[in-house]
């Protein structure tokens, strides 16, 4: 007959080994083990909650040394900063840190009378600064409504602002030109728009993934679906052969929507080419005058230049504006270098700024060399001298 297991020998032997080995200290929660003449101090026990049965985690000091772990506000994950709220304020404070290093160096290297050309400025915009605004606008953006109002707050309309002052230097227009120009001027959407059009991209990637067709071509789900659709009409069609009526359909003409399509927009790409060949001065020169945001008496009064006490001309016939100078004036600052009936009216004005074709663009350089000549924009004086000395 075998021993008992409580009174077995061997049962007493191992238990008494065991207290030999460990030893409990006083500390709450912590238990000490003693291995011969080392010491290891273990994780501490973790206590159970009385309602569900779980174990309960202290989160400030969740290993249980000597060091605490201290809570944080934020953390980022692949480039998005995420906080406890999920208001994405914190993602707005670590991308707003980017363009104000980019925008600074941006403007190291264009300004309103010095540097590259309009189109590589907006190019090193777009490329450099936008991408940086809009990185992790699947995760942030809601898209704005279809025929809505743009977004008034939230992160999107605070990295607007950041889009308005790169604008500025690429443009080299003043801070009170409307962003809406600013944005017509350099081909430039508003940034809810163009966050709409990458998280539309995005949406279209996770509906559309790409299939292997096994021949190493790649077709997505939508173009599999379209050719079921078209075998399965096919078929029917060879069924039914000829009968029924043919469909008989009335004059058809253009849908309201396709007339709209139709019609040209002046948010176009065309509105690069009146710069081509422009030094920077006289593209910021340009878009001064179309904005109508110019160093001239009339805008400088509007602001309240304690210099300026009149908007109107020297001439006394009206406000000093680009136009007046250009069309009206009867004492101008210098001789008009263009003949008197190819800018007569204010439409043949506004014709010669859009400078799209080749007649209107010599006319809107030989304006933009006289107004630079005439004094009236001292900011020009020195873009202007070094011009002609360098064609000299």
């Amino acid at each position: 007959m075998s021993p008992q297991p409580d009174s077995s020998p061997f049962r007493d032997s191992r238990t008494r080994t065991i207290n030999n080995m460990r030893k409990t200290t006083r500390t709450p929660g912590v238990q000490e083990i003693v291995y011969g003449e080392s010491t290891v101090r273990d994780v501490p026990r973790a206590e159970v909650h009385p309602a569900s049965g779980h174990a309960k985690v202290n989160l400030a000091n969740p290993g249980g040394g000597t060091s605490p772990v201290k809570p944080e506000g934020s953390a980022g994950f692949l480039g998005v900063w995420l906080d406890w709220k999920l208001n994405w304020k914190a993602h707005l404070v670590a991308v707003e840190k980017k363009p104000r290093t980019q925008s600074y160096a941006l403007s190291r290297i264009v300004a309103k009378t010095w540097g590259m050309g309009l189109a590589k400025a907006r190019e090193v915009y777009t490329k450099c600064i936008r991408s940086a605004l809009a990185y992790g606008a699947s995760s942030f953006h809601i898209p704005t409504d279809v025929g809505g109002e743009p977004v008034k707050k939230g992160i999107t309309k605070a990295l607007g602002k950041a889009q308005n002052k790169s604008l500025r230097i690429v443009a080299g227009a003043f801070k009170s030109t409307p962003i809406r120009n600013l944005e017509t001027e350099t081909w430039v959407p508003p940034l809810d728009l163009y966050l709409n059009k990458r998280l539309a991209d995005y949406e279209n990637r996770l509906q559309r993934p790409d299939l292997d067709d096994g021949q190493g071509g790649k077709k997505t789900a939508a173009s599999v679906v379209l050719t079921a659709c078209r075998k399965i009409q096919q078929r029917l069609s060879s069924r039914r052969g000829n009968r029924g009526r043919p469909r008989t359909l009335g004059p058809q003409g253009p849908m309201a929507v396709e007339r709209a399509a139709g019609t040209e927009t002046l948010f176009r790409n065309g509105t690069l080419r009146r710069h081509d060949g422009l030094s920077k001065a006289k593209s910021s020169l340009l878009i001064q005058i179309r904005t109508g945001a110019i160093g001239l008496r009339d805008f400088l009064f509007t602001r309240g230049v304690p210099e300026v006490l009149t908007p109107a001309c020297e001439c006394g016939e009206g406000r000093e504006t680009a136009e007046h100078l250009v069309v009206w004036c009867l004492a101008p600052p210098l001789t008009r270098r263009w003949e008197r009936t190819g800018i007569r009216t204010r439409r043949d004005f506004y014709s010669v700024l859009h400078g799209i074709n080749p007649t209107t663009a010599r006319l809107a350089r030989r304006v933009l060399d006289w107004l630079m000549d005439s004094a009236k924009l001292p900011m020009y004086n020195l873009a202007r001298r070094l011009e002609l000395e360098a064609a000299a």
